[in-house]
């Protein structure tokens, strides 16, 4: 960036500086930090030229776009604040921290500069020391000029300066300047130093003075005692300075009483009203009041309730509070304040000093930032300050944390930091759980419990539910998602389930945990079945009795026939069939889920729930259930589609079919049965593979094949795109899609359909 300057010519005499040689060319730069720089520009050589810094700006690189109007230079005078191995150059503090960073830069400004020129640095103390000479060593080797600076005060001599500039690095042939007229010093800034202060309030006094005139001065704690139910104790607290005090009331001594405790300020406003005593279990309280003055406090104790009164002696006292810590516990706390003063120091006369927060947020007359335990504000001119502390923040933290702020204090030019820190010291605060944790369950229904689990905790994450999915219990699965919802699915044909006898009880006890490692148990009742029948792994005919049966028919081909009562059926590995003694139109059939149900609508036999049972017997009709795709039944509507999808009402044809699946044949044996016996001949017209196309296109589709289709179907079995047989084609047929979905076999699914 380029920064605007102007360079003017002097075109007064100045005898003072008749010394210093002008047929040489010299430039005096002269930063406008300097107070009263006009008094220098006055006093300058005739014919000099000199250029004044702008000090909101990066001196160094203000000099590089000076000097690129200027060559062959015999000297550069630069006149600005300096300390030791340091050089004010507008914004920026040229020093042995930075110099390297303006290496290229100075490069520029020494060439410049003839082969031997010169620069004099006016500052005070700039070449002071072993850090001084090295700062003015390097200023001459990245430059290639002759380098002199000061190495004392420079400036005023009233005030102890002068214009000599004894350290030099090279031959430095160019006269310094002197006898200049600068009521100042050269001296750099002096940045103001900052410290903080948290001191907690010395206590100066608490005297005990109740309404009978009894007076007693403590220094840190008081003893009282009411004299009757309605008398009441008022107690004086001086303080000397503001802060935090811990204050304790305690009644330990007694079984029994309860008291109020007031604080008020000097104005009688109530800062604190606290009831405590061992009536209501806080027999010894500790509590913090925030101090934000210093001054007289006042203290009231009184009778909570004339029923609890009690006459015995209590104490309260005061003690200091750790103002850079907070301390957790398992209670729901409620956090104070805490207070400090920021104490900037500057040596500098005149100046005025501003507080503030690195990085915090300007309110005028303070500064505030938020951290991420409370909030901090800082009086820009006194530098007080208030740390209000978010109780649920300090709540949530189970560890411990460190708090820290950067504060600081600015004399106009410098800035100086310091860090504050809170110390915030979690703790392990107890999880609560709610919600529903028990349930019940039986063989005969319900099989299935649930609810939902509640966790609370004021550490942040601890009461978040750790999931589950079908845990093994004794009896049943148990499953919990992080919302805390659970569900319980009894194992109805487990044995010991099943051994569980009418009148006993057990129960399945599961443990949640929580993120914070607490735990709660589930605990689910099982109750005993009314009945248990259970078959063996031959065919069986299971019959139930007048009580509500679990039935189990294990393998084989079992019949199973509830009788009275609401059963549960379970006929297991086999075609099973399930009897009731009754017409059909007594029995409404209804399917959830997958799983059939047959409530007897006369009431007798009652609402019976079925699992792996293929089929229904009534006294009058028989229905097929098992009407999947890969099923028995739906298999057998599968070939009759294909034949002759009319049949499918015709219960004989049905059955006929049926019975050949469940005794072994395959449906491409009962297709090939069909063909030997001369039914597809019969129902097709003809045994050709022409005609036999042609029928199941238009049983399947509801359509006739043209030439061409019909051509395209008879290839799969003249070993133009297939070497089907007839039986294999019709099989193939059969399982399509477009069969199942002619035959409505998903409606059948939901109905069942009749055979005989």
């Amino acid at each position: 960036m380029s920064i605007p300057f102007q360079l003017i010519r002097t075109i007064e005499q100045n005898s003072q500086l008749k010394d210093v040689d002008m047929t040489t060319r010299h430039l005096f730069v002269i930063d406008s930090g300097i107070t009263n720089y006009q008094e220098v520009i006055r006093e300058l050589p005739n014919e000099s030229e000199w250029v004044l810094l702008d000090a909101q700006h990066d001196g160094v690189l203000q000099l590089r776009d000076i000097l690129a109007n200027h060559a062959q230079l015999d000297s550069l005078h630069i006149l600005s604040h300096g300390t030791q191995g340091s050089f004010q150059l507008g914004n920026t503090a040229l020093s042995s921290q930075n110099i390297e960073r303006y290496a290229d830069t100075l490069l520029r400004i020494g060439s410049c500069l003839n082969d031997g020129g010169d620069i004099l640095l006016y500052g005070c103390d700039v070449g002071l020391g072993t850090a001084g000479a090295l700062f003015v060593e390097r200023l001459a080797q990245l430059t290639g000029a002759d380098v002199a600076a000061s190495a004392n005060a420079t400036g005023s001599p009233d005030l102890g300066g002068d214009w000599i500039l004894e350290i030099q690095a090279g031959t430095v042939a160019a006269p310094a300047l002197n006898r200049v007229s600068l009521a100042e010093l050269l001296t750099a800034n002096a940045a103001p130093t900052l410290t903080i202060d948290t001191a907690p309030p010395t206590i100066y006094e608490i005297e005990y003075n109740d309404l009978q005139g009894f007076a007693t001065p403590f220094t840190s704690a008081a003893i009282g005692g009411l004299s009757g139910s309605n008398d009441v104790d008022w107690f004086s607290v001086r303080l000397d300075e503001f802060g935090l005090q811990a204050f304790s009331f305690d009644t330990s001594i007694m079984n029994f009483g309860l008291w109020t405790v007031s604080w008020y300020d000097s104005r009688m406003q109530v800062l604190s009203t606290r009831s405590s005593g061992p009536s209501n279990g806080a027999a010894l309280a500790t509590y913090e009041i925030p101090v934000s003055r210093a001054g007289t406090y006042y203290v009231q104790v009184r009778a909570t309730d004339p029923g609890l009164y009690n006459g015995g002696l209590y104490t309260f006292s005061l003690s200091d509070v750790d103002p850079r810590t907070y301390k957790d516990t398992e209670a729901d706390d409620a956090f104070a304040p805490r207070f400090g003063r920021l104490i900037g120091r500057d040596i500098d006369p005149g100046t005025t000093l501003t507080y503030g927060i690195e990085t915090g947020t300007d309110h005028g007359s303070t500064v505030q930032a938020r951290g991420a335990f409370g909030s901090l504000s800082v009086s820009k001119t006194n530098g007080l300050f208030t740390f209000t502390p978010e109780d649920g923040a300090i709540e949530g933290l189970k560890n411990e944390a460190i708090e820290t702020f950067t504060m600081t204090v600015s004399d106009g030019t410098d800035i100086t930091s310091a860090t504050y820190a809170l110390k915030i010291i979690g703790a392990d605060d107890p999880t609560s759980f709610g919600g529903t944790t028990t349930g019940t369950v039986s063989g005969n229904g319900p099989t299935t419990a649930g609810g939902a689990l509640t966790a609370t905790d004021r550490d942040f994450g601890d009461a978040a539910i750790i999931g589950q999915q079908n845990t093994v219990g004794t009896y049943g699965r148990f499953s919990i998602g992080s919302s805390g919802n659970w569900s319980y699915e009894l194992s109805i044909s487990a044995m010991n389930v099943q051994a569980l006898a009418l009148g006993q009880t057990s129960t399945d006890t599961f443990s949640v945990s929580t993120a914070g490692g607490m735990t709660q148990n589930i605990v689910v009742t099982v109750r005993g079945t009314n009945a248990f029948i259970t078959g063996s792994d031959d065919d069986d005919l299971l019959i139930g009795t007048s009580l509500d049966d679990q039935m189990v028919g294990l393998a084989g081909n079992d019949t199973l026939s509830g009788e009275d009562g609401n059963d549960r059926l379970d006929g297991g590995p086999g075609i099973d069939t399930a009897r009731f003694d009754g017409l059909r139109e007594h029995f409404q059939l209804a399917i959830a889920s997958g799983r059939w149900s047959v409530q007897d609508l006369h009431g007798v036999e009652g609402l019976d729930q079925l699992t792996d049972i293929e089929r229904l017997k009534f006294s009058d009709r028989k229905i097929a259930l098992d009407l999947g795709p890969a099923e028995h039944a739906g298999q057998a509507v599968a070939v009759v589609g294909v034949l002759a999808p009319s049949l499918i009402k015709v219960p004989p044809a049905i059955g006929a079919i049926l019975g050949l699946i469940d005794e072994g044949s395959s449906v491409l044996e009962v297709f090939q049965l069909a063909i030997d016996v001369g039914l597809v001949n019969e129902i097709a017209g003809a045994g050709t593979d022409t005609a036999l196309a042609q029928m199941a296109f238009r049983n399947v589709t509801g359509g006739e094949a043209d030439a061409a289709v019909t051509d395209w179907l008879v290839s799969f079995m003249d070993g133009r795109n297939a070497n089907f047989s007839q039986a294999q084609f019709l099989a193939t047929i059969s399982g399509l899609e477009m069969n199942q979905s002619h035959i409505n076999l998903v409606g059948l699914q939901q109905t069942g359909i009749e055979y005989v």
